[in-house]
C-alpha cells in the first residue's frame, strides 16, 4: 500500500490533523454563513488520510457480558472499559463463539473457524490462509502478539511467527504456563497465573516471576512505547488470560474483595480493567492516543460457575445459548466522531478483520465471512446474515449447534445432537424460553439451513493440476492428510475408466495411504500397517468411494485418551472401520506430499467426519443411561451429525 506523507512521518501527523481539523471548522462557518450544506462527516478514509492508526486488539478470556459495568449496571465495575465505551463504540449484539480456540481463530481469519475444522479443537490455520497479522504486515505495519495463541499448534508452521507476527510474547494455550511433564507421561496439569512459563518467539518456555497479567501487561507497554520511535504504524494483539480459571488474582487485587469466588473473580476482573486503563495512559504521554484504535472484546461467554457472568442471557461458555456466544466488543475511534455510540445491529467477531482493514486504509484482497462494521457508525447497514457455531463430539459422533437466522430474531440450539430447542429472541430476549412446540416451522426450516451451512463451512478446496488421467491436489496440508480431528474424501470415477482384470491404484498420498481396486474388482485403503477392505464395485455407472474419519490426539496436559475412527464407504454402504492408530504412520513429516487421484477421478474434500443413518451407532465414554439415550435417538434418526448424504450428492449424485 502506498503510504501518505504522514505514514512517512513515523505516522504522527500532527500539522496534517491541525488542518483537518480547521478545514471542518471552515466548512461549519461557511454553512452557517451562507447557507450552503457541506458534508464534515469523518469517515474511515478521511481518518486514514492522516496516517494509517495503530491499532490495539484486547482479547478476554471467557469474559461474559455482565462482567463489565460498560455494558451494564450489574456488571463489575470496569472504569477502564467504560471510558472507552464513553470515547468509542459499544457494540450490544456482538456474538463470538462459545469456547475460545474457534474465537480466536475466527478473530485472525475473519471466517468462521469451522472453515478450518475447529470445532471447537482444531489443528492449524492453513498457510494458505492471509491472517490479519498477515495482511496488516504487508500494508506497513509491525505485527505483535503478547499473551495467549491457542489457534492451532501443531507444528512449527502453525505456531505465532509463521502466522504474520513480528514478534511473540506470551504462551500457546493456559495449559502451557505450568510445570511441564516429562515426555511421554499423562495427567492433569492445572494452569497459573503465578510465575508462569511463557516463550519468546518458538523458543522453549522460561519461567517468569510475578503475576501473569502484570508480566504481560508489562511486555505491551514496552512495545506501545516502543512505537513512538517506529517509521510505521503498529499492531498489538493483546490476549489475556483473564479471567479465565483457575482464580488468582494477584494478591494487592484480592485483598480488596471478600475472599469468595466471586470476590476473587471479581479481583481478576479489575486488574484486567486496570491493565488496560495502564494502556490508555501510556498512549496519552506518548502522543499516541488519537492515532490508535483500541479494540476490546471477549472470547466466550463466561462460566457463570463464580456468578452470572451472562446476565440477563440464558447459557454459559462451551453451551449452545444466547448467553454462550454474546459477548462485549468496544472500539474507541478517535477520528470518526463515534464518542458513546451504541450500536444493537448483530455483528460477530469474524467482523473484526475487515473493520481493521478499512480503518488502516488497506485492501481486503481474500474474500471474508466478515464485513466491514463502519457503515453502522453512518446510519448503513451490513446486511442481514445467517450464523452459526458448532462442536463436534467424537465419542458420540454428534453436533451441538445453534444458529441464528438472518433477521437476528429466532436462534435455534440443540446440545450434543439431541432435539434442538427455538428461542424468540423478540419475545425474550434472555434466550430461554423454548418456543419449538409452537413454532414447528420455523425450527425446520432452520434445522435444515443449519445442515446446509455445516457442509457448506466443511468443504475446502486444495490447489487442484490435472496431469492426464491424473489429478493432484495441494495445499490445506493438514486438513487434506487423514490427521487429527475430522477427515473426509470423496471420489467418484466413471465405471468405463476403471479398466476389469487390472490392479490398478485409484488414490493416495505418498507414504501416508493408497486405494487400490485389484483385478477382481475389489477396493483396499493401506494406512500405515492397517489395510480397510472396501468389497466390491457393483454394476452402476458412477462409482463412489469416501474415506472418513476423526481422529481424538490423546492430551498429556489434560489426560485424554486418543480415539480413532476410519471408516471405508463404497456406494453408500459402509464396508470397513479401523478402530486403532496405525503404526509407523508418519503423519506430520509427510502431510505435504500431494493427494493424487487417478483414472479421471473426480475429489470433494471436508474437514469433517460423516456417516449415514443405515450404519451401527457407536457412543463411547458415557455413563450407561446415556449411551441409551444417544443410541434411541440416533435410530430415530433425531440426532443430529455431518450427514454423508451432502457429500454425496456432490460426487455421483442420486446415482
Amino acid at each position: 500500500m502506498e503510504r501518505s506523507m504522514a505514514a512517512a512521518l513515523g505516522g504522527r501527523a500532527w500539522p496534517l490533523l491541525g488542518s483537518f481539523f480547521l478545514l471542518l471548522s471552515l466548512g461549519w462557518f461557511l454553512s452557517r454563513l451562507f447557507g450552503v450544506e457541506i458534508d464534515t462527516s469523518v469517515t474511515e478514509r478521511d481518518a486514514v488520510a492522516a496516517g494509517p492508526p495503530n491499532i490495539l486488539l484486547l482479547v478476554a478470556d471467557d469474559l461474559g457480558y455482565n462482567d463489565t459495568s460498560a455494558f451494564g449496571a450489574t456488571g463489575i465495575a470496569t472504569p477502564a472499559l467504560e471510558d472507552i465505551a464513553r470515547q468509542g463504540v459499544s457494540f450490544r449484539r456482538h456474538y463470538a463463539h462459545a469456547t475460545c480456540t474457534p474465537s480466536r481463530v475466527a478473530l485472525l481469519t475473519g471466517r468462521h473457524a469451522e472453515r478450518f475444522g475447529f470445532r471447537h479443537d482444531g489443528m492449524e490455520i492453513p498457510l494458505e490462509i492471509v491472517t490479519l497479522p498477515e495482511a496488516l504486515r504487508s500494508n506497513g505495519y509491525s505485527t505483535h502478539l503478547v499473551g495467549k495463541w491457542h489457534a492451532g499448534e501443531m507444528r512449527e508452521q502453525s505456531l505465532p511467527l509463521a502466522q504474520g507476527f513480528d514478534s511473540y510474547f506470551g504462551f500457546h494455550n493456559q495449559w502451557a504456563l505450568a510445570a511441564q511433564l516429562p515426555r511421554g507421561e499423562y495427567a492433569y496439569v492445572k494452569p497459573t497465573y503465578i510465575n508462569p512459563l511463557l516463550r519468546e518467539g518458538h523458543a522453549e518456555p522460561i519461567q517468569h516471576q510475578g503475576h501473569l497479567t502484570d508480566i504481560l501487561g508489562e511486555r505491551t507497554q514496552a512495545i506501545i512505547k516502543s512505537g513512538v520511535r517506529a517509521d510505521s504504524p503498529w499492531f498489538i494483539y493483546h490476549g489475556f488470560l483473564a479471567p479465565h480459571a483457575p482464580i488468582e488474582p494477584a494478591q494487592r487485587y484480592a485483598k480488596q474483595f471478600p475472599d469468595t469466588p466471586e470476590g476473587r473473580y471479581r479481583a481478576l476482573v479489575r486488574h484486567l480493567d486496570d491493565t488496560v486503563a495502564g494502556f490508555m495512559r501510556t498512549l496519552e504521554e506518548t502522543g499516541q492516543a488519537d492515532n490508535t484504535v483500541v479494540i476490546f472484546v471477549s472470547d466466550n461467554g463466561g462460566t457463570n460457575l463464580e456468578r452470572d457472568n451472562n446476565y440477563p442471557f440464558f447459557g454459559r461458555k462451551n453451551e449452545t445459548y444466547e448467553g454462550s456466544v454474546r459477548t462485549p466488543l468496544l472500539m474507541r475511534l478517535p477520528k470518526l466522531q463515534a464518542a458513546g455510540e451504541v450500536i444493537n445491529a448483530v455483528v460477530m467477531n469474524t467482523d473484526i478483520y475487515p473493520t481493521i482493514m478499512a480503518l488502516a486504509g488497506a485492501q481486503v484482497t481474500d474474500r471474508l465471512d466478515g464485513s466491514n462494521l463502519m457503515p453502522l457508525l453512518h446510519g448503513g447497514s451490513i446486511g442481514e446474515r445467517l450464523l452459526s457455531w458448532e462442536q463436534y463430539h467424537w465419542n458420540i459422533n454428534a453436533l451441538s449447534y445453534t444458529v441464528l437466522d438472518e433477521t437476528g430474531r429466532w436462534r435455534l440450539s440443540s446440545m450434543y445432537g439431541l432435539t434442538p430447542a427455538l428461542y424468540d429472541l423478540q419475545g425474550d430476549m434472555r434466550g430461554k424460553t423454548d418456543v419449538a412446540s409452537t413454532h414447528t416451522d420455523n425450527t425446520n426450516a432452520l434445522q435444515i439451513k443449519y445442515r446446509e451451512r455445516q457442509w457448506a463451512l466443511s468443504q475446502f478446496y486444495p490447489h487442484e493440476v490435472k496431469r492426464g488421467e491424473k489429478t493432484l491436489y495441494t495445499g490445506w496440508d493438514m486438513q487434506r492428510t487423514p490427521l487429527h480431528h475430522g477427515f473426509s474424501l470423496g471420489l467418484a470415477f466413471a465405471k468405463q475408466q476403471l479398466a476389469d482384470e487390472v490392479s490398478t491404484v485409484l488414490a493416495q498420498q505418498k507414504d501416508l495411504w493408497t486405494l487400490t481396486l485389484d483385478a477382481g474388482r475389489e477396493i483396499r485403503l493401506k494406512i500405515g500397517d492397517q489395510q480397510l477392505d472396501g468389497g466390491y464395485l457393483d454394476d452402476r455407472a458412477c462409482q463412489e468411494i469416501v474415506i472418513t474419519g476423526n481422529y481424538q490426539p490423546a492430551a498429556r496436559v489434560a489426560a485424554i485418551a486418543e480415539a480413532y475412527r476410519l471408516k471405508l464407504y463404497v456406494n453408500g454402504q459402509l464396508r470397513d472401520i479401523l478402530k486403532t492408530v496405525p503404526k509407523n504412520y508418519p503423519r506430520l513429516a509427510k502431510a505435504h506430499h500431494a493427494t493424487e487421484i487417478w483414472h479421471g477421478g473426480r475429489a470433494v474434500f471436508s474437514n469433517s467426519p460423516v456417516s449415514t443413518a443405515r450404519e451401527i451407532y457407536y457412543p463411547e465414554r458415557l455413563p450407561e443411561e446415556h449411551r441409551a439415550l444417544f443410541t434411541a435417538s440416533y435410530q430415530r434418526d433425531e440426532l443430529e451429525y455431518p450427514r454423508m448424504e451432502y457429500l454425496s450428492r456432490n460426487l455421483c449424485g442420486e446415482n
